[in-house]
């Protein structure tokens, strides 16, 4: 059965050249987990939620400037997400 999207709230900034950042799924009252492994592009941003075990991973694509979607492989499901709340990181 396919999950339903996923509402998720990401925070990324940029500082010569690397990217630091949280995540929040109000939903599930998750706020402010620490994002690593940050790859972000004007088209495509993907990241690790730091300290949760499995591959707690997302790789999205920019769909609208003010939306994602992507996949989130964790505990061997996939999912689509849909974040409103998303500004392109700018160079």
């Amino acid at each position: 059965m396919p999950q339903q999207p996923l509402d998720i709230v990401i925070r990324l900034q940029e500082e010569n050249g690397h990217y630091s950042g949280s995540m929040d799924i109000p939903i599930q009252g998750a706020m402010n987990i620490p994002l690593e492994d940050i790859t972000a592009e004007p088209e495509r941003v993907r990241f690790s939620l730091a300290g949760i075990p499995g591959d707690a991973a997302m790789d999205l694509t920019v769909k609208e400037p003010d939306e994602l979607e992507g996949h989130r492989p964790h505990a061997g499901r996939q999912g689509l997400e849909k974040e409103p709340r998303y500004d392109p990181p700018k160079p």
